[in-house]
């Protein structure tokens, strides 16, 4: 279960309420999220400001400059918990470009670097 929020904060952290501006390089793309540990994961972030992480969650995205909020829709765990509804806000780098790599700690638990690749 700690995988699990772990996992779903991270697609939180990188996938709000509203959606602002254009989207910048973010409507319309997938985005491949490496953790320090090894899980991997996708996120696609639609134009109009919707995301869905490719292992189920989804939510929706806010893009403000170099700050992207992501606020996740309640998920029901394997255990029949919830996960509740949150919003998390890190840094995004706005030049990122597809086929491009940029490394961050300002999304992981306790500042564990985290790899994310833009796929298109």
């Amino acid at each position: 279960m700690k995988r699990m929020m772990i996992a779903a904060s991270a697609a939180v952290l990188l996938a709000s309420a509203a959606f602002a501006g254009d989207g910048g390089n973010l409507a319309g793309s997938t985005v491949r999220v490496t953790g320090s540990d090894g899980s991997v994961f996708e996120i696609t972030f639609h134009a109009g400001g919707a995301y869905a992480d490719h292992r189920g969650p989804t939510g929706v995205w806010e893009l403000n400059g170099e700050e992207l909020c992501l606020t996740n829709d309640p998920v029901t765990l394997e255990d029949g918990g919830e996960f509740p509804s949150q919003t998390q806000c890190g840094p995004w780098n706005p030049a990122l470009a597809p086929g491009e790599v940029w490394e961050t700690e300002g999304w992981a638990p306790e500042g564990r670097l985290i790899t994310i690749e833009m796929l298109g």
